[in-house]
């Protein structure tokens, strides 16, 4: 699997259940849900690439790198966000750098989120496929 085909998984049927639950569930009980779900998918691949910046980089240099990578959510959307302005060389450490030798030798798919996102889309889906369901049988019960 390249770096581009495992930068986005996308979760089929899910514009059509927020419609869905839009028209039927008027309570809005249910959006809290689905911003948890993708935050909770998220998390999955957020947590798997802050061990792995852990565990290449400096102690220093990785914990603080690692630091920075951290799950976001919305209820339509999920992602990682990695890097902050006050850690501008955070990704340095995610892609390397033919220039500077304090980094890693370029790496055109990451070290760090790509990889966990190409390794763990199995549990991704199984995430959502349970908090779906649960949300789903909440919303529409019998």
């Amino acid at each position: 699997m390249s770096a581009a085909s495992a930068t986005r998984i996308d979760v089929i049927g899910l514009k059509e259940l927020r419609r869905d639950l839009r028209r039927l569930a008027d309570d809005g009980h249910w959006r809290p849900r689905l911003r948890e779900t993708n935050l909770r998918a998220a998390g999955i691949i957020a947590s798997d690439a802050r061990s792995r910046a852990l565990s290449r980089s400096s102690p220093r240099m990785g914990s603080v790198a690692s630091g920075t990578i951290r799950p976001l959510a919305a209820q339509t959307k999920a992602y990682v966000a990695v890097g902050l302005a006050s850690v501008p060389w955070t990704m340095g450490h995610e892609f390397g750098s033919a220039r500077y030798l304090q980094f890693p030798a370029v790496r055109k798919g990451g070290y760090n989120v790509f990889p966990a996102v190409a390794e763990r889309t199995d549990d991704v889906i199984d995430v959502y496929g349970r908090l779906l369901d649960d949300v789903a049988r909440e919303a529409f019960p019998g």
